[in-house]
């Protein structure tokens, strides 16, 4: 079928016109001369003909879009084709099935009380796939270290990693020193003098807090510390696993998500990824490989001996 052809009636010489026809490259159609010129032309040349011949008379408009126009002259079908429109708009951001996957069936469990307390048990309608993910990490950001919400069609993906059961408090006569390099982010310290300031770089074996307190006479009183410290380290983080899939995007989030992985079970809770950067992905062999650099959010503190350059 046509795209779009025009019926034209025209009072005019069949010879001159042809003439024209070739000279302009009209697409002419099903020529008949009668008392007039009766002719098809395609809706491409409307503009040309009508420039040529203004008093051309257009009878009709046929193919595709002499359809559509035709269709469109009729309140019903254009009532329908709104309807429709409408409907496959709110269908499309209704959401029939959530799955939710992640290293945890206790977290799956409180992904699925929060979706129950925000009101999105399947079907639900779902306008924006980040505003909810940024609704669930704000309500579960203490539980888990990594979160991601997408939506695929009618189907809801939620991929997760939970963090592990906190630390106790740290407890001990001797100081707190750092078990990591780091810059120092928060302290959380109920007891004992904190020697290291915040956004301060400190290496491992570095005091971070001292048990050797100063009263008001200035005189050091020994005591103990109670606390932890929270400071941004950095890692860089590699693996290799055999591929599930023969396609290059599907592999990648293999990967990803397998290196998010082995990060989350460094993790503590109140621990989480503050960012990540990929270094590189390629295949090896029968393998594929991923590098990734991550900033750390982590408590670092431990009781200990000092580095001896203390």
């Amino acid at each position: 079928m046509k795209i779009g052809t025009d019926a034209y009636a025209l009072n005019e010489n069949l010879y001159d016109f042809l003439e024209n026809a070739h000279r302009h490259d009209w697409q002419i159609y099903d020529i008949q001369a009668a008392d007039q010129l009766y002719f098809h032309a395609s809706i491409t040349s409307r503009h040309d003909i009508l420039r040529t011949y203004p008093q051309a008379l257009i009878l009709y408009t046929g193919g595709v879009i002499g359809m559509g126009l035709r269709s469109l002259m009729r309140i019903e079908r254009v009532t329908a084709l709104i309807c429709c429109c409408i409907c496959w708009m709110f269908v499309s951001h209704i959401i029939f099935e959530t799955d939710i996957r992640g290293d945890s069936a206790f977290h799956e469990l409180l992904l699925l009380e929060t979706l129950e307390e925000l009101q999105m048990e399947s079907p639900f309608f779902l306008q924006n796939s980040e505003q909810l993910k940024d609704e669930l990490w704000l309500k579960l950001q203490k539980e888990l270290n990594w979160l991601e919400v997408s939506k695929n069609g009618s189907k809801l993906d939620i991929r997760y990693l939970g963090k592990k059961h906190a630390e106790p408090w740290i407890i001990g006569t001797q100081g707190l020193v750092a078990q990591k390099d780091g810059v120092i982010a928060s302290f959380d310290v109920t007891h004992g003098n904190k020697v290291a300031a915040l956004n301060q770089h400190v290496s491992q074996g570095d005091l971070l807090v001292s048990p050797i307190l100063v009263d008001s006479m200035n005189q050091e009183k020994e005591t103990y510390v109670h606390g932890k410290v929270y400071a941004y380290t950095f890692v860089n983080m590699e693996i290799e696993i055999e591929p599930f899939s023969d396609l290059a995007p599907l592999q990648y989030y293999e990967c990803l998500f397998a290196i998010r992985m082995q990060v989350s079970e460094m993790l503590e809770k109140d621990e989480y990824i503050v960012k990540e950067i990929p270094l590189q992905f390629m295949e090896k062999e029968d393998k594929i490989m991923m590098k990734n650099y991550y900033v750390l959010y982590e408590q670092i503190a431990v009781t200990g001996e000092l580095n001896e350059t203390e």
